[in-house]
């Protein structure tokens, strides 16, 4: 019986070590996820402005296949970098502070924001076909007769 009692004791003191280890090392190893996805960010949004800079200039004409999908990038990262923030919190709980965490939060508010503007322009509609929608201008001073 002291044998067991001593592997048990033995057991119980170990496992707060190996535990504080574990978490070291899910931090480290998210760490290194987090910095990937930050560049994995940095080349989607690099891409997406060369294009559009591209389009302005005239160089490549505007096609919607390219613009869908830029956009699907953006939604397969944001996609991706959402299921890391459950581990992130968790290892603030424990005291532990996720290198390059700050800038991959800023970076995910900013592909959901990217999104939903693309998702608003897509419902964007030119001001002729509105027009014949409306009920009468109630100023036509201002918005045209």
């Amino acid at each position: 019986m002291r044998n067991a009692e001593r592997v048990l004791a033995a057991y119980a003191e170990a496992e707060p070590w190996r535990e504080d280890h574990d978490a070291a090392g899910r931090c480290f190893e998210l760490e290194e996820v987090v910095a990937v996805g930050n560049l994995a960010f940095q080349l989607i949004v690099s891409i997406d402005a060369a294009w559009q800079g591209r389009v302005a200039a005239g160089l490549v004409p505007y096609r919607d296949e390219d613009d869908r999908r830029i956009g699907e990038l953006h939604r397969m990262w944001v996609e991706a970098s959402e299921r890391r923030l459950g581990e992130i919190e968790a290892l603030g709980r424990e005291g532990f502070e996720v290198q390059g965490a700050e800038e991959f939060l800023i970076h995910l508010d900013e592909a959901r924001s990217l999104i939903e503007s693309r998702a608003l322009e897509a419902q964007m509609r030119p001001i002729e076909e509105v027009l014949p929608l409306a009920r009468g201008n109630p100023r036509p001073e201002r918005y045209g007769a």
